[in-house]
């Protein structure tokens, strides 16, 4: 297992372009095979790879050297990156109808009720079960490809999309 000192996040927290090379190259293969696992796409992944150390660099400010679990922080903004590329990617895809006067009312009222109910989903659930559904139901991948993604089993999953489909249920139904 990879492990930074904390010598180094401090450089790294203070802009230390040096300690941020020495940050990539150690968690570089680990977060390839994060970004791997959501595209298969080796030129993706290594695009999504680029976005994420970006935006730790950006957020450096927010690494905290004395907190033990940089490797969650950087696997989060890993993950979190990749789910909103596969996100846009499928929003992309949409077919619209052929009038483009309807297209574009559609697409308005689609986009405000998609990004309200996302929003109400996103407060209702816990990052794990939000993830599975976002991942699911919008990513169509099947939950034996989001365990693998997620180092879970699949009836865990399984379980876990389960509730959270109960959950929204519950709490979406006069909405």
């Amino acid at each position: 297992m990879v492990e930074i000192k904390k010598s180094i996040l401090d450089k790294f927290v203070t802009g230390d372009f040096e300690s941020f090379n020495i940050i990539y190259y150690a968690y570089y293969k680990l977060i390839k095979q994060i970004a791997f696992s959501y595209t298969s796409d080796n030129s993706v992944s290594d695009n999504l790879v680029q976005e994420t150390f970006l935006l730790l660099w950006e957020n450096r400010d927010k690494v905290d050297s004395n907190n033990k679990n940089f490797k969650y922080y950087l696997t989060t903004i890993a993950n979190n990156t990749c789910i909103n590329y596969l996100t846009k990617e499928n929003k992309s895809k949409i077919i619209y109808k052929d009038d483009l006067e309807t297209n574009k009312l559609y697409q308005e009222y689609d986009t405000i009720n998609q990004n309200y109910y996302m929003f109400r989903i996103k407060q209702i659930l816990d990052k794990q079960s939000y993830d599975v559904i976002v991942l699911h139901y919008i990513n169509n991948l099947k939950y034996k490809e989001i365990a693998k993604i997620k180092n879970k089993s699949v009836s865990t999953i399984t379980s876990v999309a389960s509730r959270a489909m109960r959950l929204l249920k519950e709490k979406l139904r006069n909405e």
